[in-house]
């Protein structure tokens, strides 16, 4: 049972796994929302299936906006879900080093995810993630009186800054497509590597693997 015990480690890490669902399952969870039709494809022998409604055509524009619009909220929930949990777990004072691998992990999945999305706000949040969640520590770190680790979040959100300011001046250094395939596959599977990384430390940070071997 004491593994259940709800403490800020608990939250915390609960918040950041349902943002990385919420961002991951953005597309489908906001398709799903918004019903939109979904064509059916035939078995091999199969008649072939008739053709929509002209009243499903003519809404289908419509639905595809409350689409967009489910998708936006999804990432931007996704975003502050994220950005929360991981202030939640590493602001109080002499937290593991872990915690901070959960932090640096949490910002660079965001900005490696905002390569898929064609969505400009999409993009934008995923990409404001690092800024807003610097911005927050510091907050938080002055609220305490903890100046130098105040200090650390400034310079952290500095350096997001300058590099979104590079990014906008050099746009070709930003655009996925001006890499190669072989490129853009390995910053792919690197931005899965990092979401996956997140679940076995979150499981030790909550007590999990002592709780399983202490059994």
């Amino acid at each position: 049972a004491a593994i259940w015990e709800l403490n800020w480690v608990v939250i915390g890490s609960v918040l950041v796994v349902l943002a990385l669902l919420a961002i991951v399952q953005a597309p489908q969870l906001s398709a799903l929302w918004s019903r939109l039709p979904v064509p059916v494809i035939p078995a091999p022998g199969d008649p072939a299936p008739s053709a929509p409604s002209i009243t499903v055509l003519r809404d289908l524009p419509r639905r595809v906006r409350i689409s967009d619009s489910h998708q936006t909220g999804f990432i931007a929930g996704g975003v502050l879900l994220i950005t929360a949990g991981a202030l939640i777990l590493a602001a109080p004072q002499g937290v593991s080093n872990w915690t901070w691998y959960v932090v640096g992990a949490v910002a660079l999945g965001t900005v490696l995810k905002a390569r898929v999305w064609d969505s400009a706000p999409c993009k934008a949040w995923l990409l404001s993630q690092p800024l807003l969640m610097a911005t927050a520590f510091l907050a938080a770190f002055i609220a305490e009186g903890r100046y130098t680790a105040a200090w650390w979040a400034l310079a952290a959100s500095a350096a997001v800054t300058v590099v979104w300011v590079i990014a906008a001046m050099f746009p070709q250094v930003a655009s996925p497509d001006t890499y190669s395939l072989p490129m853009r596959r390995l910053v792919g599977f690197v931005a899965s590597a990092v979401d996956a990384s997140l679940i076995p430390v979150l499981a030790y940070l909550v007590g999990l693997f002592a709780w399983v071997l202490n059994r």
